[in-house]
């Protein structure tokens, strides 16, 4: 596979040609097919100079579902290229394309979905390539939007219900379940295949709504308690295998909205995971960089404002994020984001989207995940992306 190099001329052309036919999100109402583009760049500091990282992922969304019925069909296509010029490999393709059938019950708040994340990734890479892709999961901060190229068929199924507590009060549960097939992982050096049989997945969550009055509140509030729990994966490779047992994982995320004058909004939001440390019953095996599941825990704040600009809604949002990742012992990382967002309905059936964003901060590095020499490093980000939504059925 070809190496090559995110440069700012490949970004612009990349611009340019997803302008002419990209772009943004917006209700999620009807049938529609949204198609996105995102660019992300990292420059990481070290003793011998910077390293570049960059992902380029192009999305295809689409959502079908009749005006009355009960069934809704939505899928998920990714396609993205990535460079790591420390591990001198460079990924490109398909990712794994995710399919979801969801049944809404007639005059009730109660939900299933069933679905597949179909095995269209690569698997099977080489040992740099699977480096690449490791090191897009294992680091928060290096936070990339396509995560594995590739893993094997996994079966999805969920459901969840709401209830009333009051007029403008309503409480939910859901809960989900990923059934999870084994894919090969990387080709050793040694020509023999290492594969993986990740372990099921079990996802529960129970949130509330609040709102000051049913139309045009003038604030609301929502907050959800997330709880994951999963099997132990195994790792196999010729006669040999290893066992991972992943820590099970609790997230709290909750967002206050406020409006600040005529068409404008302020909102604060939080989130906070934490987890237990993930071990191996093998001490050759370095479960953070083979599957990417460093994270401790992270705690993230943000504020955000909202309001129309130049025809456009307009959207300005700020995030502190602190970061606690297994490989580097606990050393913490930070990162601070800032984002805008624009976004203008062009016609009854054509909505755009824009965004760019902006990060610095701090993260362990080692060049070798085995060593106990970590150090802080200083990391920019930038991002760049555009979306489009076409729906079938006109909108006011």
């Amino acid at each position: 596979m070809m190496n090559s190099v995110v440069t700012p001329r490949r970004l612009l052309l990349v611009a340019l040609f997803v302008s002419l036919a990209a772009g943004g999100a917006q209700a999620d109402t009807g049938s529609a097919i949204t198609t996105s583009l995102l660019y992300q760049s990292w420059s990481l500091d070290t003793d011998d100079g910077a390293l570049d990282f960059g992902q380029t992922v192009t999305e295809v969304k689409f959502k079908f579902m009749g005006r009355s019925s009960p069934l809704s069909l939505r899928g998920y296509v990714p396609i993205f290229w990535t460079d790591d010029q420390e591990a001198d490999a460079s990924l490109s393709g398909l990712g794994d394309a995710q399919i979801r059938l969801q049944w809404k019950r007639p005059h009730s708040a109660l939900k299933l979905i069933a679905g597949a994340d179909l095995p269209t990734g690569q698997t099977g890479l080489s040992e740099e390539e699977a480096r690449v892709a490791a090191r897009a999961m294992a680091s928060r901060v290096l936070d990339l939007r396509l995560k594995r190229p590739g893993e094997g068929l996994d079966l999805f199924g969920g459901a969840s219900l709401g209830t009333s507590l009051g007029r403008n009060t309503a409480l939910g549960f859901a809960a989900a379940a990923y059934l999870k097939q084994a894919y090969d992982l990387y080709e050793a050096s040694d020509g023999t295949m290492v594969e993986a049989n990740p372990g099921e997945r079990l996802h529960l969550s129970l949130s509330l709504l609040a709102r000051e009055h049913d139309e045009d509140p003038n604030w609301d509030f929502k907050a959800t308690l997330g709880a994951q729990a999963a099997s132990a994966t195994s790792i196999t490779q010729g006669e040999a295998s290893s066992e991972i047992s992943e820590g099970a994982q609790l997230t709290f995320d909750a967002a206050y909205g406020r409006r600040v004058g005529e068409g404008q909004r302020l909102a604060l939001t939080i989130f906070v995971l934490a987890r237990d440390r993930s071990t191996s019953d093998d001490a050759q095996i370095v479960a953070e960089e083979v599957l990417g599941i460093s994270t401790r825990s992270v705690t993230e704040l943000g504020l955000s404002y909202a309001r129309p600009m130049l025809g456009m809604a307009g959207v300005f949002a700020l995030t502190q994020t602190a970061y606690r990742m297994d490989p580097s012992q606990g050393v913490n990382s930070r990162m601070t984001m800032l984002k805008a967002m624009l976004g203008k309905r062009l016609s009854g059936r054509i909505h755009l989207d824009g965004q760019i964003g902006y990060g610095f901060g701090r993260t362990p590095w080692a060049s070798d995940a085995t060593s106990d020499a970590w150090e802080k490093r200083s990391l920019n980000s930038l991002q760049f992306g555009l979306q489009m939504r076409y729906d079938f059925v006109p909108q006011s």
